[in-house]
């Protein structure tokens, strides 16, 4: 009984058979490379988007739209969506601390500035649709509410898991091991360095997406 517990806490751990060194948890190798996907992901969508912004009937955003020219809106969601992943690392050092409410409150309040993330970018989609800036407007629009999109339905799927975290600490009178938040904290730090990529992109002037265009080479 002794060795059978000995050999699950290892597992837990990550580690092996008793004398092995400590390997990487195999749910740690799948998100690293869930990340890698992604990220290879939005980097060909930012390659298209640089390369068919050359074309003649592109009009950029930033260029026609109230709402990119001056993207307080978008600031204010970036701002969201620091507070969550800041929230979250208040949550794991709560965690080490051995406080499992402060953890509960914490990733509760991380939850509810990813919600109202999302909120924000449905509200900048409604302002430009009013302002009849449809998908199908211009080829611009498109790129915007793929890429904002894609990157909300990956917000969706964080909150989820934060959600399958949030219910474990509460289960729990200590939340355990730490690893299922700590893989959350780095998944949401992931799309908030991510979020401000595209950001940056489609808030981006002609001009300047023209220039940095012929700087790789796409012009």
């Amino acid at each position: 009984m002794r060795t059978s517990t000995l050999d699950a806490d290892l597992v837990g751990y990550g580690g092996g058979p008793s004398g092995a060194a400590p390997g990487r948890p195999a749910v740690d190798v799948f998100v690293s490379a869930l990340l890698v996907v992604i990220a290879m992901l939005f980097a060909l969508l930012t390659i298209a988007y640089l390369g068919r912004s050359q074309y003649d009937d592109w009009r950029a955003l930033a260029d026609s739209s109230a709402s990119l020219a001056n993207p307080w809106r978008l600031w204010v969601n970036t701002l969201l969506l620091a507070l969550g992943s800041a929230a979250l690392h208040w949550a794991r050092r709560a965690e080490r601390q051995g406080r499992p409410h402060a953890v509960r409150v914490r990733v509760a309040t991380a939850a509810v500035f990813g919600v109202a993330f999302l909120a924000g970018q449905l509200s900048v989609w409604s302002e430009l649709t009013a302002a009849g800036h449809g998908v199908a407007q211009n080829p611009a629009n498109s790129f915007f509410y793929l890429i904002t999109g894609l990157h909300g339905v990956h917000l969706a799927v964080g909150l989820a898991v934060l959600g399958i975290v949030a219910v474990r600490a509460w289960r729990r009178t200590l939340p355990g091991s730490g690893a299922g938040l700590r893989l959350a904290t780095r998944y949401w730090d992931f799309l908030l360095g991510l979020w401000l990529a595209m950001f940056a992109l489609v808030a981006t002037p002609g001009e300047s997406l023209n220039a940095f265009a012929a700087l790789c080479g796409l012009r």
